[in-house]
């Protein structure tokens, strides 16, 4: 069982998220959030990549999707994985 609660673990998750993709800091969102063998598997979301077309820039309507597996123990960010949801 995690000794770090659910919102310490998404909280981590979130800053971690924001130091390696600062450029989408203020647009982070959780997603989801599940307990692995006594780690927590945090799902947040940020704005996809603007397209350009002819050099006018075209925001993007879709959303990455990042799993960041925080260590159930010590709270920290052992890794970032690309989450792709099934459309």
């Amino acid at each position: 069982m995690p000794e770090i609660d659910i919102k310490t673990a998404a909280t981590n998750a979130r800053k971690f998220l924001s130091e390696v993709f600062p450029e989408h800091a203020r647009d982070i969102l959780l997603e989801e959030v599940e307990q692995s063998k006594g780690n927590w598997l945090i799902t947040l979301s940020f704005p996809g990549r603007d397209l350009s077309l002819f050099g006018t820039r075209i925001p993007s309507q879709r959303r990455e999707y990042k799993t960041v597996e925080v260590d159930g123990a010590t709270g920290e960010a052992r890794s970032v994985k690309i989450r792709v949801l099934n459309e």
